[in-house]
């Protein structure tokens, strides 16, 4: 979609792009080990944008594989975390990269708002009429002056629910912050 390009081109000039140029400056100066270390760190960057663009993780792993190996990559293997998915595994690959963008997005946005966070559950249900999914963190999320409003990441989330004909709930507490999405079991027509 548009929206998710802008957001591409955001990522590449904002990650990528500014990374590029300071490692160029780094040359320039004749420092190459740093200008080395920004060019791996640019590297990663965008093998992340890449990700983002197409999981390559769902070609090659199961649905809850893929979010461990992804949640891992933003916590410590001694974070707590529970990941729990049902019935998926028969869901077309452009479905699953949808449920995978919503939790992907959610993980990000729990690493991003509540750094204090010591957990992290996930849950996906698919029944025959819909796809629940549940992410719960132990820590209400930091966001500043916004009490009652949706930053980007959550309003991403929203915005793919209802492009799929579903919802986003959001619950939070004084030491949760329970994320909701479900929205139709697309029919094999729409496939």
């Amino acid at each position: 979609t548009d929206t998710e390009r802008r957001a591409i081109s955001r990522d590449l000039h904002d990650s990528v792009g500014q990374l590029l140029i300071v490692a160029n400056l780094e040359i320039s100066a004749n420092e190459n080990q740093k200008a080395k270390e920004i060019i791996l760190h640019a590297s990663e960057e965008l093998r992340n944008i890449y990700d983002q663009l197409e999981p390559r993780a769902l070609k090659t792993m199961k649905l809850e594989d893929a979010l461990e190996w992804y949640l891992l990559k933003f916590f410590p293997k001694n974070f707590t975390y529970h990941i729990d998915v049902k019935s998926t595994d028969s869901l077309p690959l452009d479905t699953k990269t949808q449920v995978y963008r919503i939790v992907q997005e959610a993980i990000a946005n729990t690493k991003k708002h509540s750094p204090k966070s010591e957990s992290l559950d996930i849950e996906i249900i698919k029944t025959s009429q819909e796809i629940r999914i549940k992410v719960t963190n132990d820590a209400t999320f930091e966001t500043g002056n916004r009490k009652n409003s949706f930053g980007r990441g959550l309003k991403n989330i929203q915005l793919r629910a209802e492009s799929l004909g579903g919802a986003l709930l959001i619950k939070k507490s004084k030491n949760s912050f329970i994320l909701k999405v479900h929205f139709k079991v697309p029919h094999k027509e729409e496939f």
